[in-house]
């Protein structure tokens, strides 16, 4: 037992703590190391998920339209009296007809809709920063869930997995555009960056092959 404790501790920590705690084939079986990276991938799932559910910053509570004000000066002369009963007995009947009256209206009409209840805040505030994190959190969940239908592959309910897989992909998809402006969606890139991962795979594989 004594070995087996020195053995177990690196003898610089500073150094050695790195290649101490990678997978080495030898030490951990490919079962082992296979259920490690299915927790992991699924927990970025989860994190990643969970980000476009609630993006940074929140999402508006309210439409927030943008007033068009529209300004109507109506002008009397002549002896036209469009004062109330009120202001007539502060002023005489020649001052009335020797002055010229404005009235001047202000109509506050409904504009276009500037921020839409439910869309994020971050993407009316910071156009910038958005996409950035729009595109890292989608090549975060697709690398994790293209890893989780590789673990999977081979194991019993494999139809299911992949199932319940591409509807959480679906439904990812459908809150990223339900909390991302329209001006703000772009489908092309969007489904290059979902696309990446499984891309990437299948070329490597491919070249592994070629390799062989």
């Amino acid at each position: 037992m004594e070995m087996e404790k020195e053995a177990a501790i690196p003898k610089n920590p500073a150094k050695n703590f790195y290649k101490h705690y990678c997978f080495q084939l030898g030490r951990e079986s490919p079962y082992e190391a296979r259920n490690t990276l299915l927790v992991v991938a699924a927990l970025i799932v989860a994190v990643t998920y969970q980000a476009v559910v609630n993006p940074p910053g929140g999402v508006w509570q309210d439409d927030k339209r943008e007033n068009d004000a529209k300004m109507v000066v109506l002008t009397f002369q002549g002896g036209a009296n469009p004062l109330c009963g009120a202001c007539q007995q502060n002023l005489t009947t020649d001052k009335i007809d020797a002055t010229t009256l404005n009235l001047t209206i202000i109509e506050l009409e409904d504009g276009n809709i500037i921020n839409k209840a439910g869309k994020s805040v971050l993407a009316s505030t910071n156009g910038a920063a958005f996409p950035i994190f729009l595109l890292a959190n989608m090549l975060a969940f697709s690398s994790a869930a293209q890893t989780i239908l590789s673990l999977v592959r081979g194991c019993p309910f494999q139809t299911e997995m992949w199932m319940a897989i591409l509807a959480t992909y679906l439904s990812y998809c459908a809150c990223v555009a339900g909390v991302t402006p329209l001006k703000k969606i772009h489908w092309t890139y969007m489904f290059i960056t979902m696309a990446l991962p499984f891309g990437i795979r299948l070329i490597l594989e491919f070249y592994r092959r070629q390799k062989k």
